[in-house]
């Protein structure tokens, strides 16, 4: 079974990690696990990303919003490739966006994935 999980920032701009909760569409929260409990961390929604169910060849998690470069394949060769994954609605699958479009992570080389930052990194 897949693993859903999510990351965020949280109000000290602090990348945290766990389940996502919403208070009626008002507060934002990540539950993470602790000694005591469910601990309710408060985060700034617009970082919301969910694990792709996949790692980067360095074993990272990789999540919406992260930043990978890799290889693409092309015809049949590959090209190197970068870009911020996302949710492809139309293909329902994982994605890449840049410059030159949206590019399946099927058409990605999956063991070349690298995780180079997220989009909420400054």
């Amino acid at each position: 079974m897949r693993e859903i999980t999510f990351k965020a920032k949280n109000v000290n701009n602090k990348w945290v990690y766990g389940f996502y909760t919403n208070n009626e569409g008002s507060d934002h929260y990540i539950l993470q696990q602790s000694t005591i409990g469910l601990l309710w961390v408060e985060i700034y929604s617009p970082t919301l990303g969910q694990y792709t169910g996949m790692e980067d060849k360095y074993g990272n998690s990789i999540y919406e919003g992260d930043i990978i470069k890799c290889n693409k394949f092309y015809k049949e060769s590959s090209l190197p490739h970068q870009g911020i994954v996302v949710y492809n609605n139309d293909y329902c699958t994982y994605a890449t966006k840049n410059e030159q479009g949206t590019t399946v992570f099927m058409h990605l080389d999956l063991d070349s994935i690298e995780v180079i930052g997220n989009i909420h990194d400054k």
